[in-house]
């Protein structure tokens, strides 16, 4: 049988403190081992295939056509003042 580390002795004065850091760890790796079976359970529920977005990019066209498309964009005036741009001048 080994013997414990001077940290887990009794008469370490912060023996509390070692023990209560000890459950803690212990405390969140369980709590990390339960959500992650859980995740495990919960995908082994969902029906079909997994879907496959390799081929997606998230633009309805391909760059090169929508390059320009907001050239012309003008503001609306009562949005210029949402957000002011700061001017700042020049110290002199």
């Amino acid at each position: 049988m080994s013997r414990p580390t001077p940290a887990l002795k009794e008469s370490n004065p912060k023996w509390a403190n070692v023990l209560l850091a000890v459950g803690i760890v212990l405390g969140a790796a369980f709590v990390g081992i339960y959500y992650a079976q859980a995740q495990g359970r919960l995908r082994k529920r969902l029906p079909g295939p997994t879907p496959d977005y390799s081929g997606r990019s998230g633009f309805s066209q391909p760059a090169v056509a929508m390059r320009g498309a907001a050239s012309d964009f003008e503001t609306p005036t009562d949005m210029r003042d949402a957000l002011p741009i700061p001017r700042y001048e020049d110290e002199k």
